[in-house]
Order: C-alpha cells, then sequence, then structure tokens
C-alpha cells in the first residue's frame, strides 16, 4: 500500500513519529493508493462518533 501524504493538510497538533497513532481522511485511488487529503491526530473527545 503506498499513500500519499504529498498535498495533505497536517494538524498541528500531529507528531509525525512512528510510533504515533494518525487518523488519515482520503480516498483510495489505486488498487494499492491512498491519498491522504488531511492529516489529524488519533485521539479526540472519548464517544464524539458513537450514536
Amino acid at each position: 500500500m503506498t499513500i500519499d501524504i504529498s498535498s495533505a493538510f497536517i494538524a498541528p497538533k500531529v507528531v509525525m513519529e512512528t510510533t504515533e497513532q494518525i487518523k488519515l481522511n482520503g480516498k483510495k485511488t489505486g488498487d494499492a493508493i491512498f491519498k491522504a487529503d488531511q492529516i489529524k491526530p488519533w485521539g479526540g473527545m472519548p464517544g464524539k462518533c458513537v450514536q
């Protein structure tokens, strides 16, 4: 899998380290290619996405 982050918005709080968990928002553009639109920290408000 190839992830293209060349034009992605990277949130100021993101730490780009190999041990950090992040969220990628974007689109799959090929069989093994993902183009990221946004990179955000993994953490957030607990329960925010729970319905």
